[in-house]
């Protein structure tokens, strides 16, 4: 009986045992033979050593990953609607703030504007003041303030010089002025043709006049009743 070649033989690492070269091998194919460093009854012992965890998670990928595709989708569905609520309200607080920020922009801006027209207001009002304190006054206004002077200056009467009727003052000025002596002379003297005539016609009236009757004024007197300085009172 032939010995076996040594040089077809090899050592697993697994199990330190020396045998076969055909017992490491993995795979056979166009390229040649390829083994491995173990053996084959060493990698089957291998496979029989399986963990039952291992076999139960094996199996429930294999038979229930449906469930765990429909348990993903669930959470998912749920990341998206907390999102979304997040999102609409961010939303909503970033709407109110820019509601408020218009308000207050629209009060700022009211504010401003009434304060400016208050403003404007007092600005014509004291400038209306001024203007009416130095423009110059019309001609009903300075015959008011004439009135007020005058008033002012009759109601401070001298009490201290004599007194004088100005009645009487104005006639003695007229009797004593050139222009009275002329006319006198001219026209109330007794040469004048309007004496004469004056006179003969008066004196025939006396003639015909009866005791009792009221006599007839003189041309002279009837002048200086009429057009003398006392005929102003009248």
């Amino acid at each position: 009986m032939n010995k076996p070649n040594q040089a077809l033989t090899k050592t697993c690492n697994s199990c330190g045992l020396q045998k076969p070269l055909s017992a490491f091998l993995q795979l056979a194919g166009v390229q040649g033979a390829t083994y491995g460093n173990i053996c084959s009854a060493c990698r089957k012992t291998q496979m029989d050593k399986t963990t039952p965890k291992e076999a139960d998670e094996r199996t429930r990928r294999e038979t229930g990953g449906s469930k765990i595709r429909a348990s993903e989708r669930l959470a998912i569905e749920v990341d998206k609607k907390q999102q979304r609520q997040r999102q609409e309200t961010l939303d909503q607080n970033e709407m109110e703030k820019d509601e408020k920020q218009l308000a207050d922009r629209t009060q700022k801006i009211e504010t401003r504007t009434r304060d400016e027209k208050k403003h404007r207001e007092s600005y014509l009002e004291k400038r209306s003041f001024l203007d009416s304190s130095t423009k110059p006054r019309t001609e009903a206004q300075q015959q008011v303030v004439g009135g007020e002077q005058q008033a002012a200056k009759e109601r401070q009467i001298d009490l201290t010089g004599p007194f004088r009727d100005t009645e009487i003052t104005g006639k003695i000025k007229y009797e004593q002025s050139s222009i009275f002596h002329e006319f006198k002379k001219r026209v109330l003297g007794n040469a004048a043709p309007l004496v004469r005539a004056t006179e003969g016609a008066k004196k025939q009236q006396t003639k015909d006049e009866k005791p009792g009757e009221k006599k007839e004024e003189s041309l002279t007197d009837y002048v200086k009743r009429s057009f003398g300085p006392g005929s102003r009172s009248r």
